[in-house]
């Protein structure tokens, strides 16, 4: 914004008109497709459901400045244990806010958080309406996770730009930004162990009753 201020031409009360108008304009919200997602492993084991993350424009009627994103993205566990990381993210199959993208998502793994980025292959800004647009959808994946797990958006390292190359922070991450829960409910192997093990206490409680039942039977 400060770029745009010094190449503006005008006069300092008229350069802080354009800035306030200009800052007004390009309020966008980080949004995420639902509160919730649960992955049954027992239906699917190799990766989750599908969350996708969009953006809304804040201050309507449209921000027309946006043409490429970062997102860092780091999981949190609630409950349970277990590692929860991202599996996927690429182009939205609804709604996309590129038109035109510069290929597949890209994304960096890191050791505490994953970025994810992309950008217009054209040279024109984007207008987000108010309704929202839709950035990416994003899948999980892990060996070991079981339990409830928040996806957090970074403030320090989320931001989208305008084809000039001037960078902004999305309205709603001015600190970390909890997008949603991922709920991971048991695998396949912890439900058959769950069933083995119903089954033994079964067996174990059928043998003592019918022992007893043995004991109480008068001698003839």
């Amino acid at each position: 914004m400060v770029a745009r201020l010094v190449r503006c031409g005008l006069s300092a009360s008229v350069c802080a008109v354009v800035f306030a108008s200009v800052a007004f304009g390009e309020m966008v919200n980080l949004t995420s497709s639902a509160p919730t997602l649960t992955w049954d492993r027992s239906s699917s084991p190799s990766g989750s459901g599908t969350l996708t993350l969009g953006v809304e424009n804040a201050s309507p009627p449209g921000a027309g400045d946006f043409w490429g994103y970062t997102v860092s993205l780091r999981m949190a566990l609630l409950s349970g244990n277990g590692t929860l990381g991202i599996g996927s993210a690429t182009n939205p199959a609804t709604n996309p806010v590129f038109t035109d993208p510069a290929g597949e998502p890209r994304i960096t793994y890191n050791a505490n958080y994953t970025a994810i980025a992309n950008e217009s292959d054209g040279y024109v800004n984007i207008v987000v309406p108010e309704s929202g647009l839709n950035l990416f959808d994003l899948t999980f994946a892990s060996s070991d996770a079981l339990g409830s797990f928040q996806l957090i958006a970074s403030a320090s390292r989320s931001s989208y730009t305008d084809v000039d190359g001037n960078e902004y922070s999305f309205n709603n991450v001015g600190s970390d930004l909890v997008l949603a829960t991922i709920n991971v409910v048991p695998e396949p192997g912890t439900l058959a162990a769950l069933g083995s093990g119903c089954m033994a206490l079964a067996g174990i409680f059928w043998y003592r009753r019918r022992a007893r039942k043995s004991l109480r039977r008068p001698r003839k």
